[in-house]
C-alpha cells in the first residue's frame, strides 16, 4: 500500500491506496486517565491521577484492493473534547462520518466525564444480512458516563456506565456491541 497523511495542529488529511493486502493491527495497550490529578491553589499535588490500562487484541483482516481518503479534526475546548472524521473508502463497514464529544468537569473532588460517540453511513459487507429495504448498516451512537472520587486516605471509588443508550448493533459481522453496562470499582492504596 501507498499512503500519505498531512496534518497541522487539529486537522489532518489522508489518502491510502492498498492492493490485495492483509491488514495486521498489533495488540496495544492504551492508558486512559479515569481521574485527573488534583492540585491546591499553590500548585502542590493533592491526589495523583487514576489511570486504567485498556488492552486491545491484535487483528488480521483481508482488506483486498481499496482506497481510503478523508479528513480528521480533533481539539479540546476547555472542558470539551471534539473529534470529527470524514472517510471516503471502498472498504465496507467503515463509517463515512464518525466523531465524539466529551465533557470533563470536577465538582467538589468528584470528577465527571460524559462522552458521546457516533458512527454514521456505513456500507454493508458481503457477510451482512440487512432487512428488506435497508441499504446501510445501522448507525452507532454510544453514550458513556464516568464518575470518580479519590480521597487522601487512598480510597478511590469509580463508577462507569457504558452504552447508556443501550445500542444493539454489530460492529463486526455476527459480533454485536455490548448492551448497557455498569461498573463500580473501589480501590484502596496503602
Amino acid at each position: 500500500g501507498v499512503g500519505i497523511e498531512i496534518g497541522y495542529g487539529v486537522l489532518s488529511v489522508f489518502r491510502y491506496d492498498f492492493d490485495q493486502t492483509i491488514e495486521y493491527v498489533p495488540g496495544y495497550s492504551t492508558t486512559v486517565v479515569v481521574t485527573p490529578a488534583t492540585y491546591d491553589e499553590d500548585g502542590n499535588l493533592l491526589t495523583e491521577a487514576v489511570t486504567e490500562d485498556v488492552w486491545t487484541n491484535a487483528t488480521y483482516s483481508n482488506t483486498g484492493d481499496y482506497t481510503t481518503q478523508g479528513i480528521r479534526f480533533a481539539n479540546n475546548f476547555g472542558p470539551f473534547f471534539v473529534s470529527v472524521n470524514y472517510t471516503d473508502t471502498d472498504q465496507p463497514r467503515v463509517p463515512k462520518y464518525m466523531g465524539a464529544v466529551a465533557w470533563t468537569q470536577t465538582f467538589s473532588d468528584v470528577n465527571v466525564k460524559i462522552k458521546y460517540a457516533f458512527n454514521l453511513d456505513r456500507e454493508p459487507s458481503v457477510w451482512d444480512m440487512l432487512p428488506e429495504g435497508q441499504d446501510k448498516l445501522d448507525d452507532l451512537n454510544k453514550l458513556d458516563l464516568y464518575v470518580t472520587r479519590e480521597w487522601p486516605n487512598g480510597v478511590t471509588v469509580a463508577f462507569r456506565g457504558e452504552n447508556l443508550t443501550d445500542e444493539d448493533t454489530e460492529v463486526v459481522p455476527f459480533y454485536g456491541v455490548q448492551g448497557r453496562e455498569f461498573f463500580l470499582t473501589i480501590n484502596y492504596k496503602w
